[in-house]
């Protein structure tokens, strides 16, 4: 107990005297590190370091998000459960709603979205073939190109589905 109450007062004591000096001399605490006003901006920074941190985040979940969707569409176009221009319509779709999609769209060929779209997705179906070679059809490829051919053919250019959530 009596140890205790010795580095309590020691603590009191040490408190007081900062407190006096920091009144008397600020200059004298900022050279121990101890400047207040840093301090406050520190902290200050600090949140903002956070919130930003935050935004990053929930950025990142988002783009996530919308890699594992497009990974998924692909896996179900190759398996056939979904049509080309059903996917390159999702394709669209999701990029239109991604912040930073628009310039990774303009990297593929083509004199629209619609058809830079269609060239993502049988760029995305060759990709998804490398990695998976049971899935590998050079028939389904030689099939989607024959499709994006068919839509650019058409009077109007290329007329996707509308996407349905």
């Amino acid at each position: 107990m009596k140890v205790g109450l010795h580095l309590l007062w020691g603590v009191g004591v040490t408190v007081a005297l900062l407190g006096s000096v920091a009144m008397l001399r600020p200059e004298c605490l900022s050279a121990l590190g101890l400047d207040w006003h840093a301090l406050v901006e520190s902290y200050r920074d600090c949140e903002a370091a956070r919130a930003q941190l935050q935004t990053l985040e929930e950025r990142d979940q988002a783009i996530m998000r919308r890699w594992k969707i497009k990974r998924e569409l692909i896996a179900d176009l190759v398996s056939g459960r979904i049509s080309f221009p059903e996917t390159a319509a999702w394709f669209k779709y999701l990029i239109d709603r991604c912040p930073s999609g628009k310039p990774i769209l303009r990297e593929y060929p083509g004199a629209s979205p619609e058809e830079r779209a269609c060239r993502m997705v049988l760029r995305w179906a060759e990709i998804h073939m490398q990695f998976h070679p049971e899935t590998r059809d050079d028939t389904l490829l030689a099939r989607l190109n024959g499709e994006l051919k068919d839509l650019l053919a058409g009077p109007a250019g290329i007329d996707l589905p509308m996407v349905m959530e």
